[in-house]
């Protein structure tokens, strides 16, 4: 990679766009990476004839509890995203591409925190406050809509977009989505390739519950934080003259 990138250097044609090169060239090798890790994990490979795993029924009190808190943290950023997107769209200092990826990101966020919400609050079955027959269709309806849709991964795109500018206030947002991509990702499925080795289906399910609250904590809660920090339009600095008190050092004159 160090001699592909040298010899675009060299290029004078070329010399202008090596650092966008390196990012596609890099994008292209961690997608690449990321197809056969998932390939892997798809094919369920075990190294051993018997696995260690957990009962049915631990697998089952645990999955209950993982999801309940992934919903929780999932809820959690309903009132985030919006002041994210607020704070995107009015800060002028950031170009308007920007804002409108920012903005796009959050809003997306928030759409699927919403229709997922309404789903989980009809299954609580509330007394006094219980869905009917038509509104739980209706909601699993609108959330299939959004799913099929795919506001996560426009999300993710946006996230991606942003990350390949260089606004000097997007450094932080940048990294962090990044560390938060990776580690749900090529991490993720190499955790996942060395559960399939040595451990049951029961333990692996307890992964993937992992994954969705990884996926919920980190991209819609933390990263949805990280945008209202980055993306708050500093305050400006008054204007307002200082004033200044001169102390005159004429002395006084006598009385005669």
């Amino acid at each position: 990679m160090y001699s592909i990138l040298q010899s675009i250097k060299r290029n004078r044609f070329l010399e202008r766009y090596h650092d966008l090169l390196f990012v596609a060239l890099l994008t292209a090798l961690l997608l690449g990476l990321y197809a056969l890790l998932t390939n892997i994990y798809l094919f369920f490979w075990t190294l051993l004839t018997v696995q260690p795993d957990i009962s049915d029924e631990l697998r089952g009190q645990i999955v209950n509890i993982t999801s309940a808190v992934s919903s929780g943290v999932l809820l959690a950023s309903l009132p985030v995203t919006p002041i994210a997107v607020f704070y995107a769209v009015t800060n002028n200092r950031l170009s308007l591409p920007i804002r409108l990826l920012a903005a796009g990101e959050n809003a997306n966020k928030f759409v699927y925190a919403l229709s997922y919400g309404s789903i989980y609050f009809c299954d609580l079955s509330i007394p006094n406050l219980e869905c009917s027959d038509e509104l739980t269709t209706t909601f699993n309806d609108l959330f299939l809509i959004v799913t099929n849709y795919g506001v996560v991964d426009m999300a993710q795109y946006c996230q991606v977009l942003i990350s390949l500018r260089t606004e000097a206030l997007l450094m932080m947002q940048m990294l962090a989505s990044t560390l938060f991509t990776l580690t749900n990702t090529i991490f993720a499925y190499f955790i996942g390739i060395f559960i399939n080795f040595f451990f049951g289906v029961n333990i692996l399910e307890l992964f993937n519950e992992a994954l969705y609250f990884n996926q919920f904590f980190l991209f819609h809660f933390v990263a949805s934080a990280i945008s209202v920090l980055c993306f708050r339009k500093p305050r400006e600095r008054s204007k307002t003259p200082t004033q200044i008190t001169v102390i005159s050092m004429t002395p006084i004159p006598r009385i005669h």
